[in-house]
């Protein structure tokens, strides 16, 4: 495999008022031997495997809108919105394994004079592309499917210059093996710090 080499352009606006921010950018990544995965079907002991190929370009754009309100001293409320157009630039065609649209609400839970946060994401994946290569006869079979909501949640702490955190993805144990990183609950752990 090749390593990926890539140019990535953005630009965007934010307007912050009262208790509200918006913020709206659009963005262009052109790729040189970009990485990609799909599913083989009839390879391997169990009948499939994802096999990964470097394709020569690759073009990723799209917009993405997300918001912010506070709701009081302790809560605000999140959420966005990301559109995403990914094509093989070789013949236009669109990338599988990515989402057209993603929608995500969440909230943030800071108590006042407190070390602690907290919070919780939800977001859904829209016309996600999902394709399979049939080893034995060729056949290629692609889709669109619209997934069902992951929900993430993370308590973090403050200790002197940095914080500790522990985190759940897939709070609700969701399993997808046809949407990458929908292969159940994961916990996290981790360390910040600022020297």
């Amino acid at each position: 495999m090749k390593p990926e080499k890539s140019t990535n352009y953005e630009i965007g606006v934010e307007k912050d008022w009262k208790n509200n921010s918006v913020s709206l950018r659009y963005y262009r990544s052109e790729i040189k031997d970009l990485i990609h995965s799909e599913i083989e079907m009839g390879v391997g002991p169990t009948g499939m495997a994802t096999l990964s190929t470097n394709l020569d370009e690759a073009v990723m754009q799209g917009v993405e809108l997300s918001g912010k309100h506070k709701i009081s001293k302790e809560f605000n409320l999140r959420a966005g919105y990301n559109y995403l157009d990914a094509r093989d630039r070789s013949n236009d065609d669109r990338l599988s394994g990515r989402a057209r649209h993603q929608v995500t609400v969440g909230f943030d839970y800071t108590p006042v004079n407190s070390p602690w946060s907290f919070n919780v994401d939800g977001s859904i994946l829209l016309n996600y592309l999902y394709k399979t290569t049939n080893m034995m006869t060729g056949a290629i079979t692609a889709y669109d499917k619209n997934d069902y909501p992951i929900v993430n949640a993370t308590v973090k702490r403050k200790v002197g210059n940095g914080s500790i955190y522990f985190g759940v993805e897939n709070l609700l144990d969701r399993e997808d093996y046809d949407v990458r990183g929908h292969y159940g609950r994961t916990y996290l752990m981790g360390v910040n710090y600022k020297f």
